[in-house]
């Protein structure tokens, strides 16, 4: 009677606090102390328990609808009264869970208050209650999950437990006390699926602890000191799937304790001082063909035996942070770290494999290569961790943080993540740029990514030599050093293997026979030897010869140019004689500057004394001192009688072929040979008059005068039919015409003999020509020449050169015939073309006979206009026959001109 007064006093409190919250309708400045309001519509105390963080004595609704309740501050405060009982249909649909911090369970009576409740959180109760079993009165209770936290239990017996048989998730955590567990504590639990046992101090476990949870799926004893675990505890739990015995001080895993767990998936053994899975070959996982996840990161291995294989369902296995060494499998030592490589061999399903943080030296890219070419059994993987794109069967491995020695057995791993070659989509590192060389000494620190390939050498050691030797994955070299060993003979033994040999610094004065070796390069610099090597002493497939700063003075040139098939020759820094038989050596090695890699460095020492000095390609043949030879006296005689004898067959080839080619020099650059001036005409107003049959105007007007007066710059010319004066004597007129001309193209034709006027006009040009003593006439047959020629016209063609007008060639000899005119002159065209010819004293010179008028100078009236205007004006002359037509100019005309016959 006395405990159920300060039960009712405390409730009336409550129920007082509660109510006064109620009312509260809307968020406000005057929201009740205690209450945390929202803005829905409050009517009364109950519903103020639905808000989400109500605190009454520290009681708030979780968002799990996870009722919460602090009792500190009321310590005797039980919670359960009958002050509660009116208002119990109301709170009970609100929550799902009870969470109680601080508080006593006695006098509860919760089948009434929460028969529904699925979830019950007991922290920081009284041991004292809980071994006296006051969670018998929870058997009532549909429960399915029970925590126990924050507890002064030190140890789990079966009678604090009964009353919750029925549950299927049970987790006893953060109890610092609790170090042991009474043998079949749950018996009877059949229902349990999910048991945790974390965040303990058990320090062991027996093989009947859990003996009985045959339907137990998830079993947690993480973050406790369990030092053992006994090989039989999981015998007879027959549906384990998931157990995490992380964070403990296991260092070691019995033989058998996972034995005929077939259906287990994860496991996770992380964080112990696990150094070995097992004493026999057989590891422990041996049953466990199902298993996808395993987890032992964080121990202390160096070694896993190789049962480890045959995990056919593994995706996932992290070995970080251990001291594994590494998978050197290209040497078969004892201490080479095989057994990861067979441990690993047989598990096609594998994608993440972590072996981050270990002690790894050396990474076996051979042996991951074959991993990813098994079966897949799993697809794609997070493209973030990859290197390259993925398809099929993806492996990522982390290999970040490992000491990695940089030597030859790192070449594939290297070449590889520097994508030069074994490039495979499927197999992926990451290491987050946490990759360095830790050796040897020369690349200690580097990141292993910018690493030169060429530096991975790893040693071969032979005791028996001063030499040391090295070999060199990168281009499959093995190297022996023996420079600065004092070697007055190659006594020294080479390894049989040796591609590439250093012996400079040494005082070795010949070179042994090196005939039957393997050797590709050869550096020989800085020693006494004085002679080239010959064929017989050299190997056979040698590339690389060096033989620099030596005594090297001449070398056998009969001997070099038969014998020698390097690639690269060094000479340089020798004391070379540059005398007469150095003069061979510098044609030689010019001609073979390809392998020469030092011919700067090829210096005159002694000889003559224009060589002293100088870089031995500098030096002039003729500063060799050789006297002339026969043989050269024959090569000179022998170029000059040939350039002679080119030079005679170019003036006879100019000679025959003379005036074309001038003239199509002429064509094409204005350019004229010993041509002669014009000097004397250059008071005459036009550059040509022609002279021509009416009867063959059309030709002219359509073809001859557009041709000349187009030229650039064009020729001035002078026709009858629009410089004539009307009035003045004819006779006159052509004279004048002629003499004021600086060439006159008399038109050749049948119609051009039968005309009286046309013959004047010739013998008015010819006589012309006779006066000025130049070969001013240019004639043009028009057809064929007629045979009824006028005896003085026959005369002159049978001596002079004539042009036809159906020759190919006939503009280019038209052009080259006519005057030189300058560049600078103004261009005439038809509109500015208005001088007359010079008439008689009589005529009127300023007055055109006809005028051709057009918009533009370079405008050409139409042919068919002009030779009806020039049919005009021929009716007006007093039967006047044109003989006279005007016409373009080019420049000189040759003093010899003749008729051109073909080369």
């Amino acid at each position: 009677m006395s405990s159920i007064i300060p039960i009712a006093v405390i409730a009336v409190f409550l129920l007082l606090k509660i109510q006064s919250c109620a009312g509260v309708s809307h968020v406000s400045d005057n929201c009740p102390a205690g209450c945390e309001c929202t803005g829905v519509e409050k009517t009364g105390w109950i519903n103020q328990l639905s808000c989400a963080k109500l605190n009454i004595f520290n009681a708030s609704i979780q968002d799990n609808r996870i009722l919460q309740v602090d009792c500190r501050k009321s310590q005797n405060f039980h919670f359960f009264g009958d002050m509660f009982q009116p208002y119990v249909s109301t709170l009970v649909p609100l929550v799902s869970g009870l969470h109680l911090k601080f508080c006593s369970l006695r006098g509860i009576a919760p089948e009434a208050l929460f028969s529904s409740l699925q979830t019950l959180i007991l922290e920081a109760i009284s041991d004292t209650e809980l071994q006296d079993g006051i969670l018998d009165e929870l058997s009532q209770l549909n429960l399915e999950a029970v925590e126990i936290r924050s507890t002064g239990l030190q140890s789990l017996t079966r009678r604090i437990l009964q009353g919750l048989k029925h549950i299927k998730s049970l987790t006893i955590s953060r109890n610092p006390q609790l170090t042991s567990v009474q043998d079949h504590f749950l018996e009877g639990f059949y229902s349990l699926s999910s048991l945790s046992l974390t965040d303990n101090a058990l320090v062991s476990i027996t093989n009947h602890t859990l003996s009985g949870l045959r339907n137990l799926h998830i079993l947690d004893l993480s973050w406790n000191r369990l030092r053992t675990i006994p090989g039989g505890i999981f015998r007879n739990l027959t549906s384990l799937t998931r157990v995490d015995l992380s964070h403990n001080f296991l260092s070691k895993i019995e033989d058998g304790t996972f034995e005929y767990r077939i259906d287990l998936l994860r496991l996770d053994l992380s964080h112990n001082l696990l150094a070995k899975v097992g004493d026999k070959e057989e590891h422990p996982f041996a049953w466990n063909q199902f298993l996808t996840y395993l987890d032992l990161s964080y121990n202390k291995y160096q070694r896993v035996q190789s049962g480890i294989s045959n995990l056919q369902s593994l995706q996932y296995l992290d070995l970080s942070h251990n001291s594994i060494s590494g998978f050197e499998l290209g040497f078969q030592d004892s201490n080479s770290g095989m057994w990861v490589a067979n441990a690993l061999e047989n598990m096609p399903s594998l994608h993440t494999l972590k072996l981050s943080h270990n002690q790894m030296t050396s990474i076996d890219f051979t042996f991951f290569h074959r991993l990813v070419d098994l079966p897949p059994a799993l697809e794609g993987i997070d493209p973030d961790f990859a290197i390259g794109p993925s398809k099929g069967h993806v492996l990522t491995i982390y290999i970040g943080n490992n000491p990695m020695h940089c030597d030859c057995l790192l070449y594939d791993f290297l070449s590889f993540i520097q994508k030069n070659s074994h490039a495979n989509d499927n197999l992926r590192f990451y290491y987050e740029n946490s990759l360095k060389c830790h050796g040897p000494p020369s690349l200690n620190g580097t990141d292993l990514a910018v690493v030169d390939a060429k530096n991975l050498v790893c040693p071969v050691s032979d005791r028996n030599t001063a030499c040391s030797t090295i070999y060199r994955r990168y281009d499959d070299a093995t190297i022996t050093n023996c420079s600065w060993q004092g070697l007055i003979h190659m006594s020294q033994k080479i390894d049989q293997n040796t591609t590439i040999l250093d012996v400079s610094n040494n005082y070795l004065e010949t070179i042994p026979d090196m005939s039957d070796t393997m050797y590709r390069e050869v550096y020989l610099d800085n020693n006494s030897i004085s002679t080239f090597p010959t064929s017989q002493v050299l190997p056979h497939n040698l590339t690389t010869l060096s033989l620099r700063y030596n005594s090297i003075r001449t070398i056998s040139m009969r001997q070099i140019e038969k014998d020698l098939t390097v690639n690269d020759l060094y000479l340089g820094g020798n004391p070379w004689r540059c005398d007469c038989h150095a003069r061979s050596i510098k044609h030689w090695l010019l001609n073979n500057s390809n392998i020469i890699r030092d011919l700067d460095d090829i210096t005159c020492v002694s000889g003559e004394l224009g060589t002293l000095g100088k870089s031995i390609k500098n030096v002039p043949d003729n500063n060799f001192g050789c006297p002339i030879e026969k043989a050269d006296i024959a090569a000179i005689v022998g170029g000059l009688v040939g350039s002679f004898v080119v030079i005679i067959a170019c003036m006879l080839l100019l000679y025959k072929c003379n005036l074309k080619v001038r003239i199509w020099l002429y064509y094409k650059f204005r350019f004229r040979f010993f041509s002669k001036s014009d000097k004397q005409d250059s008071d005459k107003i036009y550059d040509a008059f022609i002279s021509y049959s009416s009867l063959d105007e059309k030709y002219v007007v359509q073809t001859l005068v557009p041709g000349l007066e187009n030229q650039t710059p064009p020729f001035k010319v002078c026709v009858h039919y629009k410089h004539f004066i009307p009035g003045a004597s004819i006779a006159e007129s052509i004279v004048e015409a002629v003499e004021n001309s600086k060439r006159t193209i008399m038109l050749l034709s049948q119609n051009f003999i039968h005309s009286e006027w046309c013959t004047y006009e010739f013998k008015t040009a010819h006589h012309q020509v006779l006066k000025d003593r130049s070969n001013h006439l240019i004639v043009v047959v028009l057809g064929d020449i007629p045979s009824d020629l006028d005896s003085d016209l026959k005369l002159y063609l049978s001596t002079n050169t004539y042009l036809r007008a159906d020759d190919s060639w006939f503009w280019e000899k038209l052009l080259y015939a006519m005057p030189k005119l300058e560049n600078g002159r103004e261009r005439h065209g038809h509109g500015h073309n208005q001088e007359h010819c010079p008439a008689s004293p009589g005529g009127t010179p300023d007055t055109p006979f006809i005028t051709l008028q057009s918009s533009n100078s370079a405008d050409i009236t139409s042919s068919e206009q002009l030779l009806s205007t020039t049919q005009q004006q021929s009716s007006q002359s007093e039967g006047f026959s044109s003989c006279a037509e005007s016409a373009p100019a080019i420049t000189e005309l040759s003093s010899e001109l003749r008729e051109i016959s073909p080369c």
